[in-house]
């Protein structure tokens, strides 16, 4: 208890939480030593991730296949899912991550904030994550068609986002490839008819 004591905590409450639960989970013999933590932070966050999963949401597994394949550079990372999800455990890159329920606070000094979990997801929290300073890359159909909301895909139109806004949308997965190959094609000034 003298040694918890001694710690500075940069983090919120809710860190504090998810760590002292993975802490437990780990734990050997009942019994909870300093060993059992991970580093406490020392900065608030920085390179942070917060990805909001949908339970078995094969677009939230791949964005963080592709956050490991990529060495995508992260502090921290923070899974959110649905109440029944709560308190789930998903491992990345060798680590467990308990996973928590979204709330007003989660977005707080959060870079990044990767939307898998479907319109409603999106349209009750990108807001929310928008405020908190994030930049929400949502990948449902919500904000796809509203003129104030850059629509990027991948590799191909980068440069046309204005920066006006911090949420990004993106096509669904079929549009994003066609779209990749037809930008292939117009490099060679190959005329296309649809």
């Amino acid at each position: 208890f003298h040694w918890w004591k001694q710690q500075s905590w940069s983090g919120n409450l809710r860190e504090l939480r998810n760590v002292i639960r993975r802490a437990v989970l780990f734990a050997q013999n009942q019994m909870l030593w300093k060993d059992n933590l991970p580093e406490f932070p020392k900065d608030r966050r920085q390179n942070s991730v917060n990805f909001e999963k949908q339970e078995d949401n094969e677009v939230g597994n791949m964005v963080l296949k592709l956050l490991d394949e990529y060495n995508f550079p992260i502090k921290n990372i923070y899974l959110f899912a649905s109440e029944k999800s709560k308190s789930k455990i998903i491992n990345f890159k060798g680590i467990n991550y308990l996973v928590d329920v979204l709330t007003n606070d989660s977005f707080t000094n959060m870079d990044f904030v990767f939307l898998c979990g479907g319109t409603e997801v999106s349209k009750k929290w990108a807001l929310v994550a928008e405020r908190a300073g994030a930049y929400v890359i949502d990948n449902s159909s919500y904000y796809r068609m509203d003129k104030d909301i850059s629509l990027i895909v991948p590799n191909v139109n980068f440069n046309s986002y204005d920066y006006k806004r911090k949420i990004i949308s993106n096509p669904n997965c079929s549009t994003i490839q066609s779209v990749i190959v037809l930008n292939q094609l117009k490099k060679f000034k190959i005329k296309v008819k649809l």
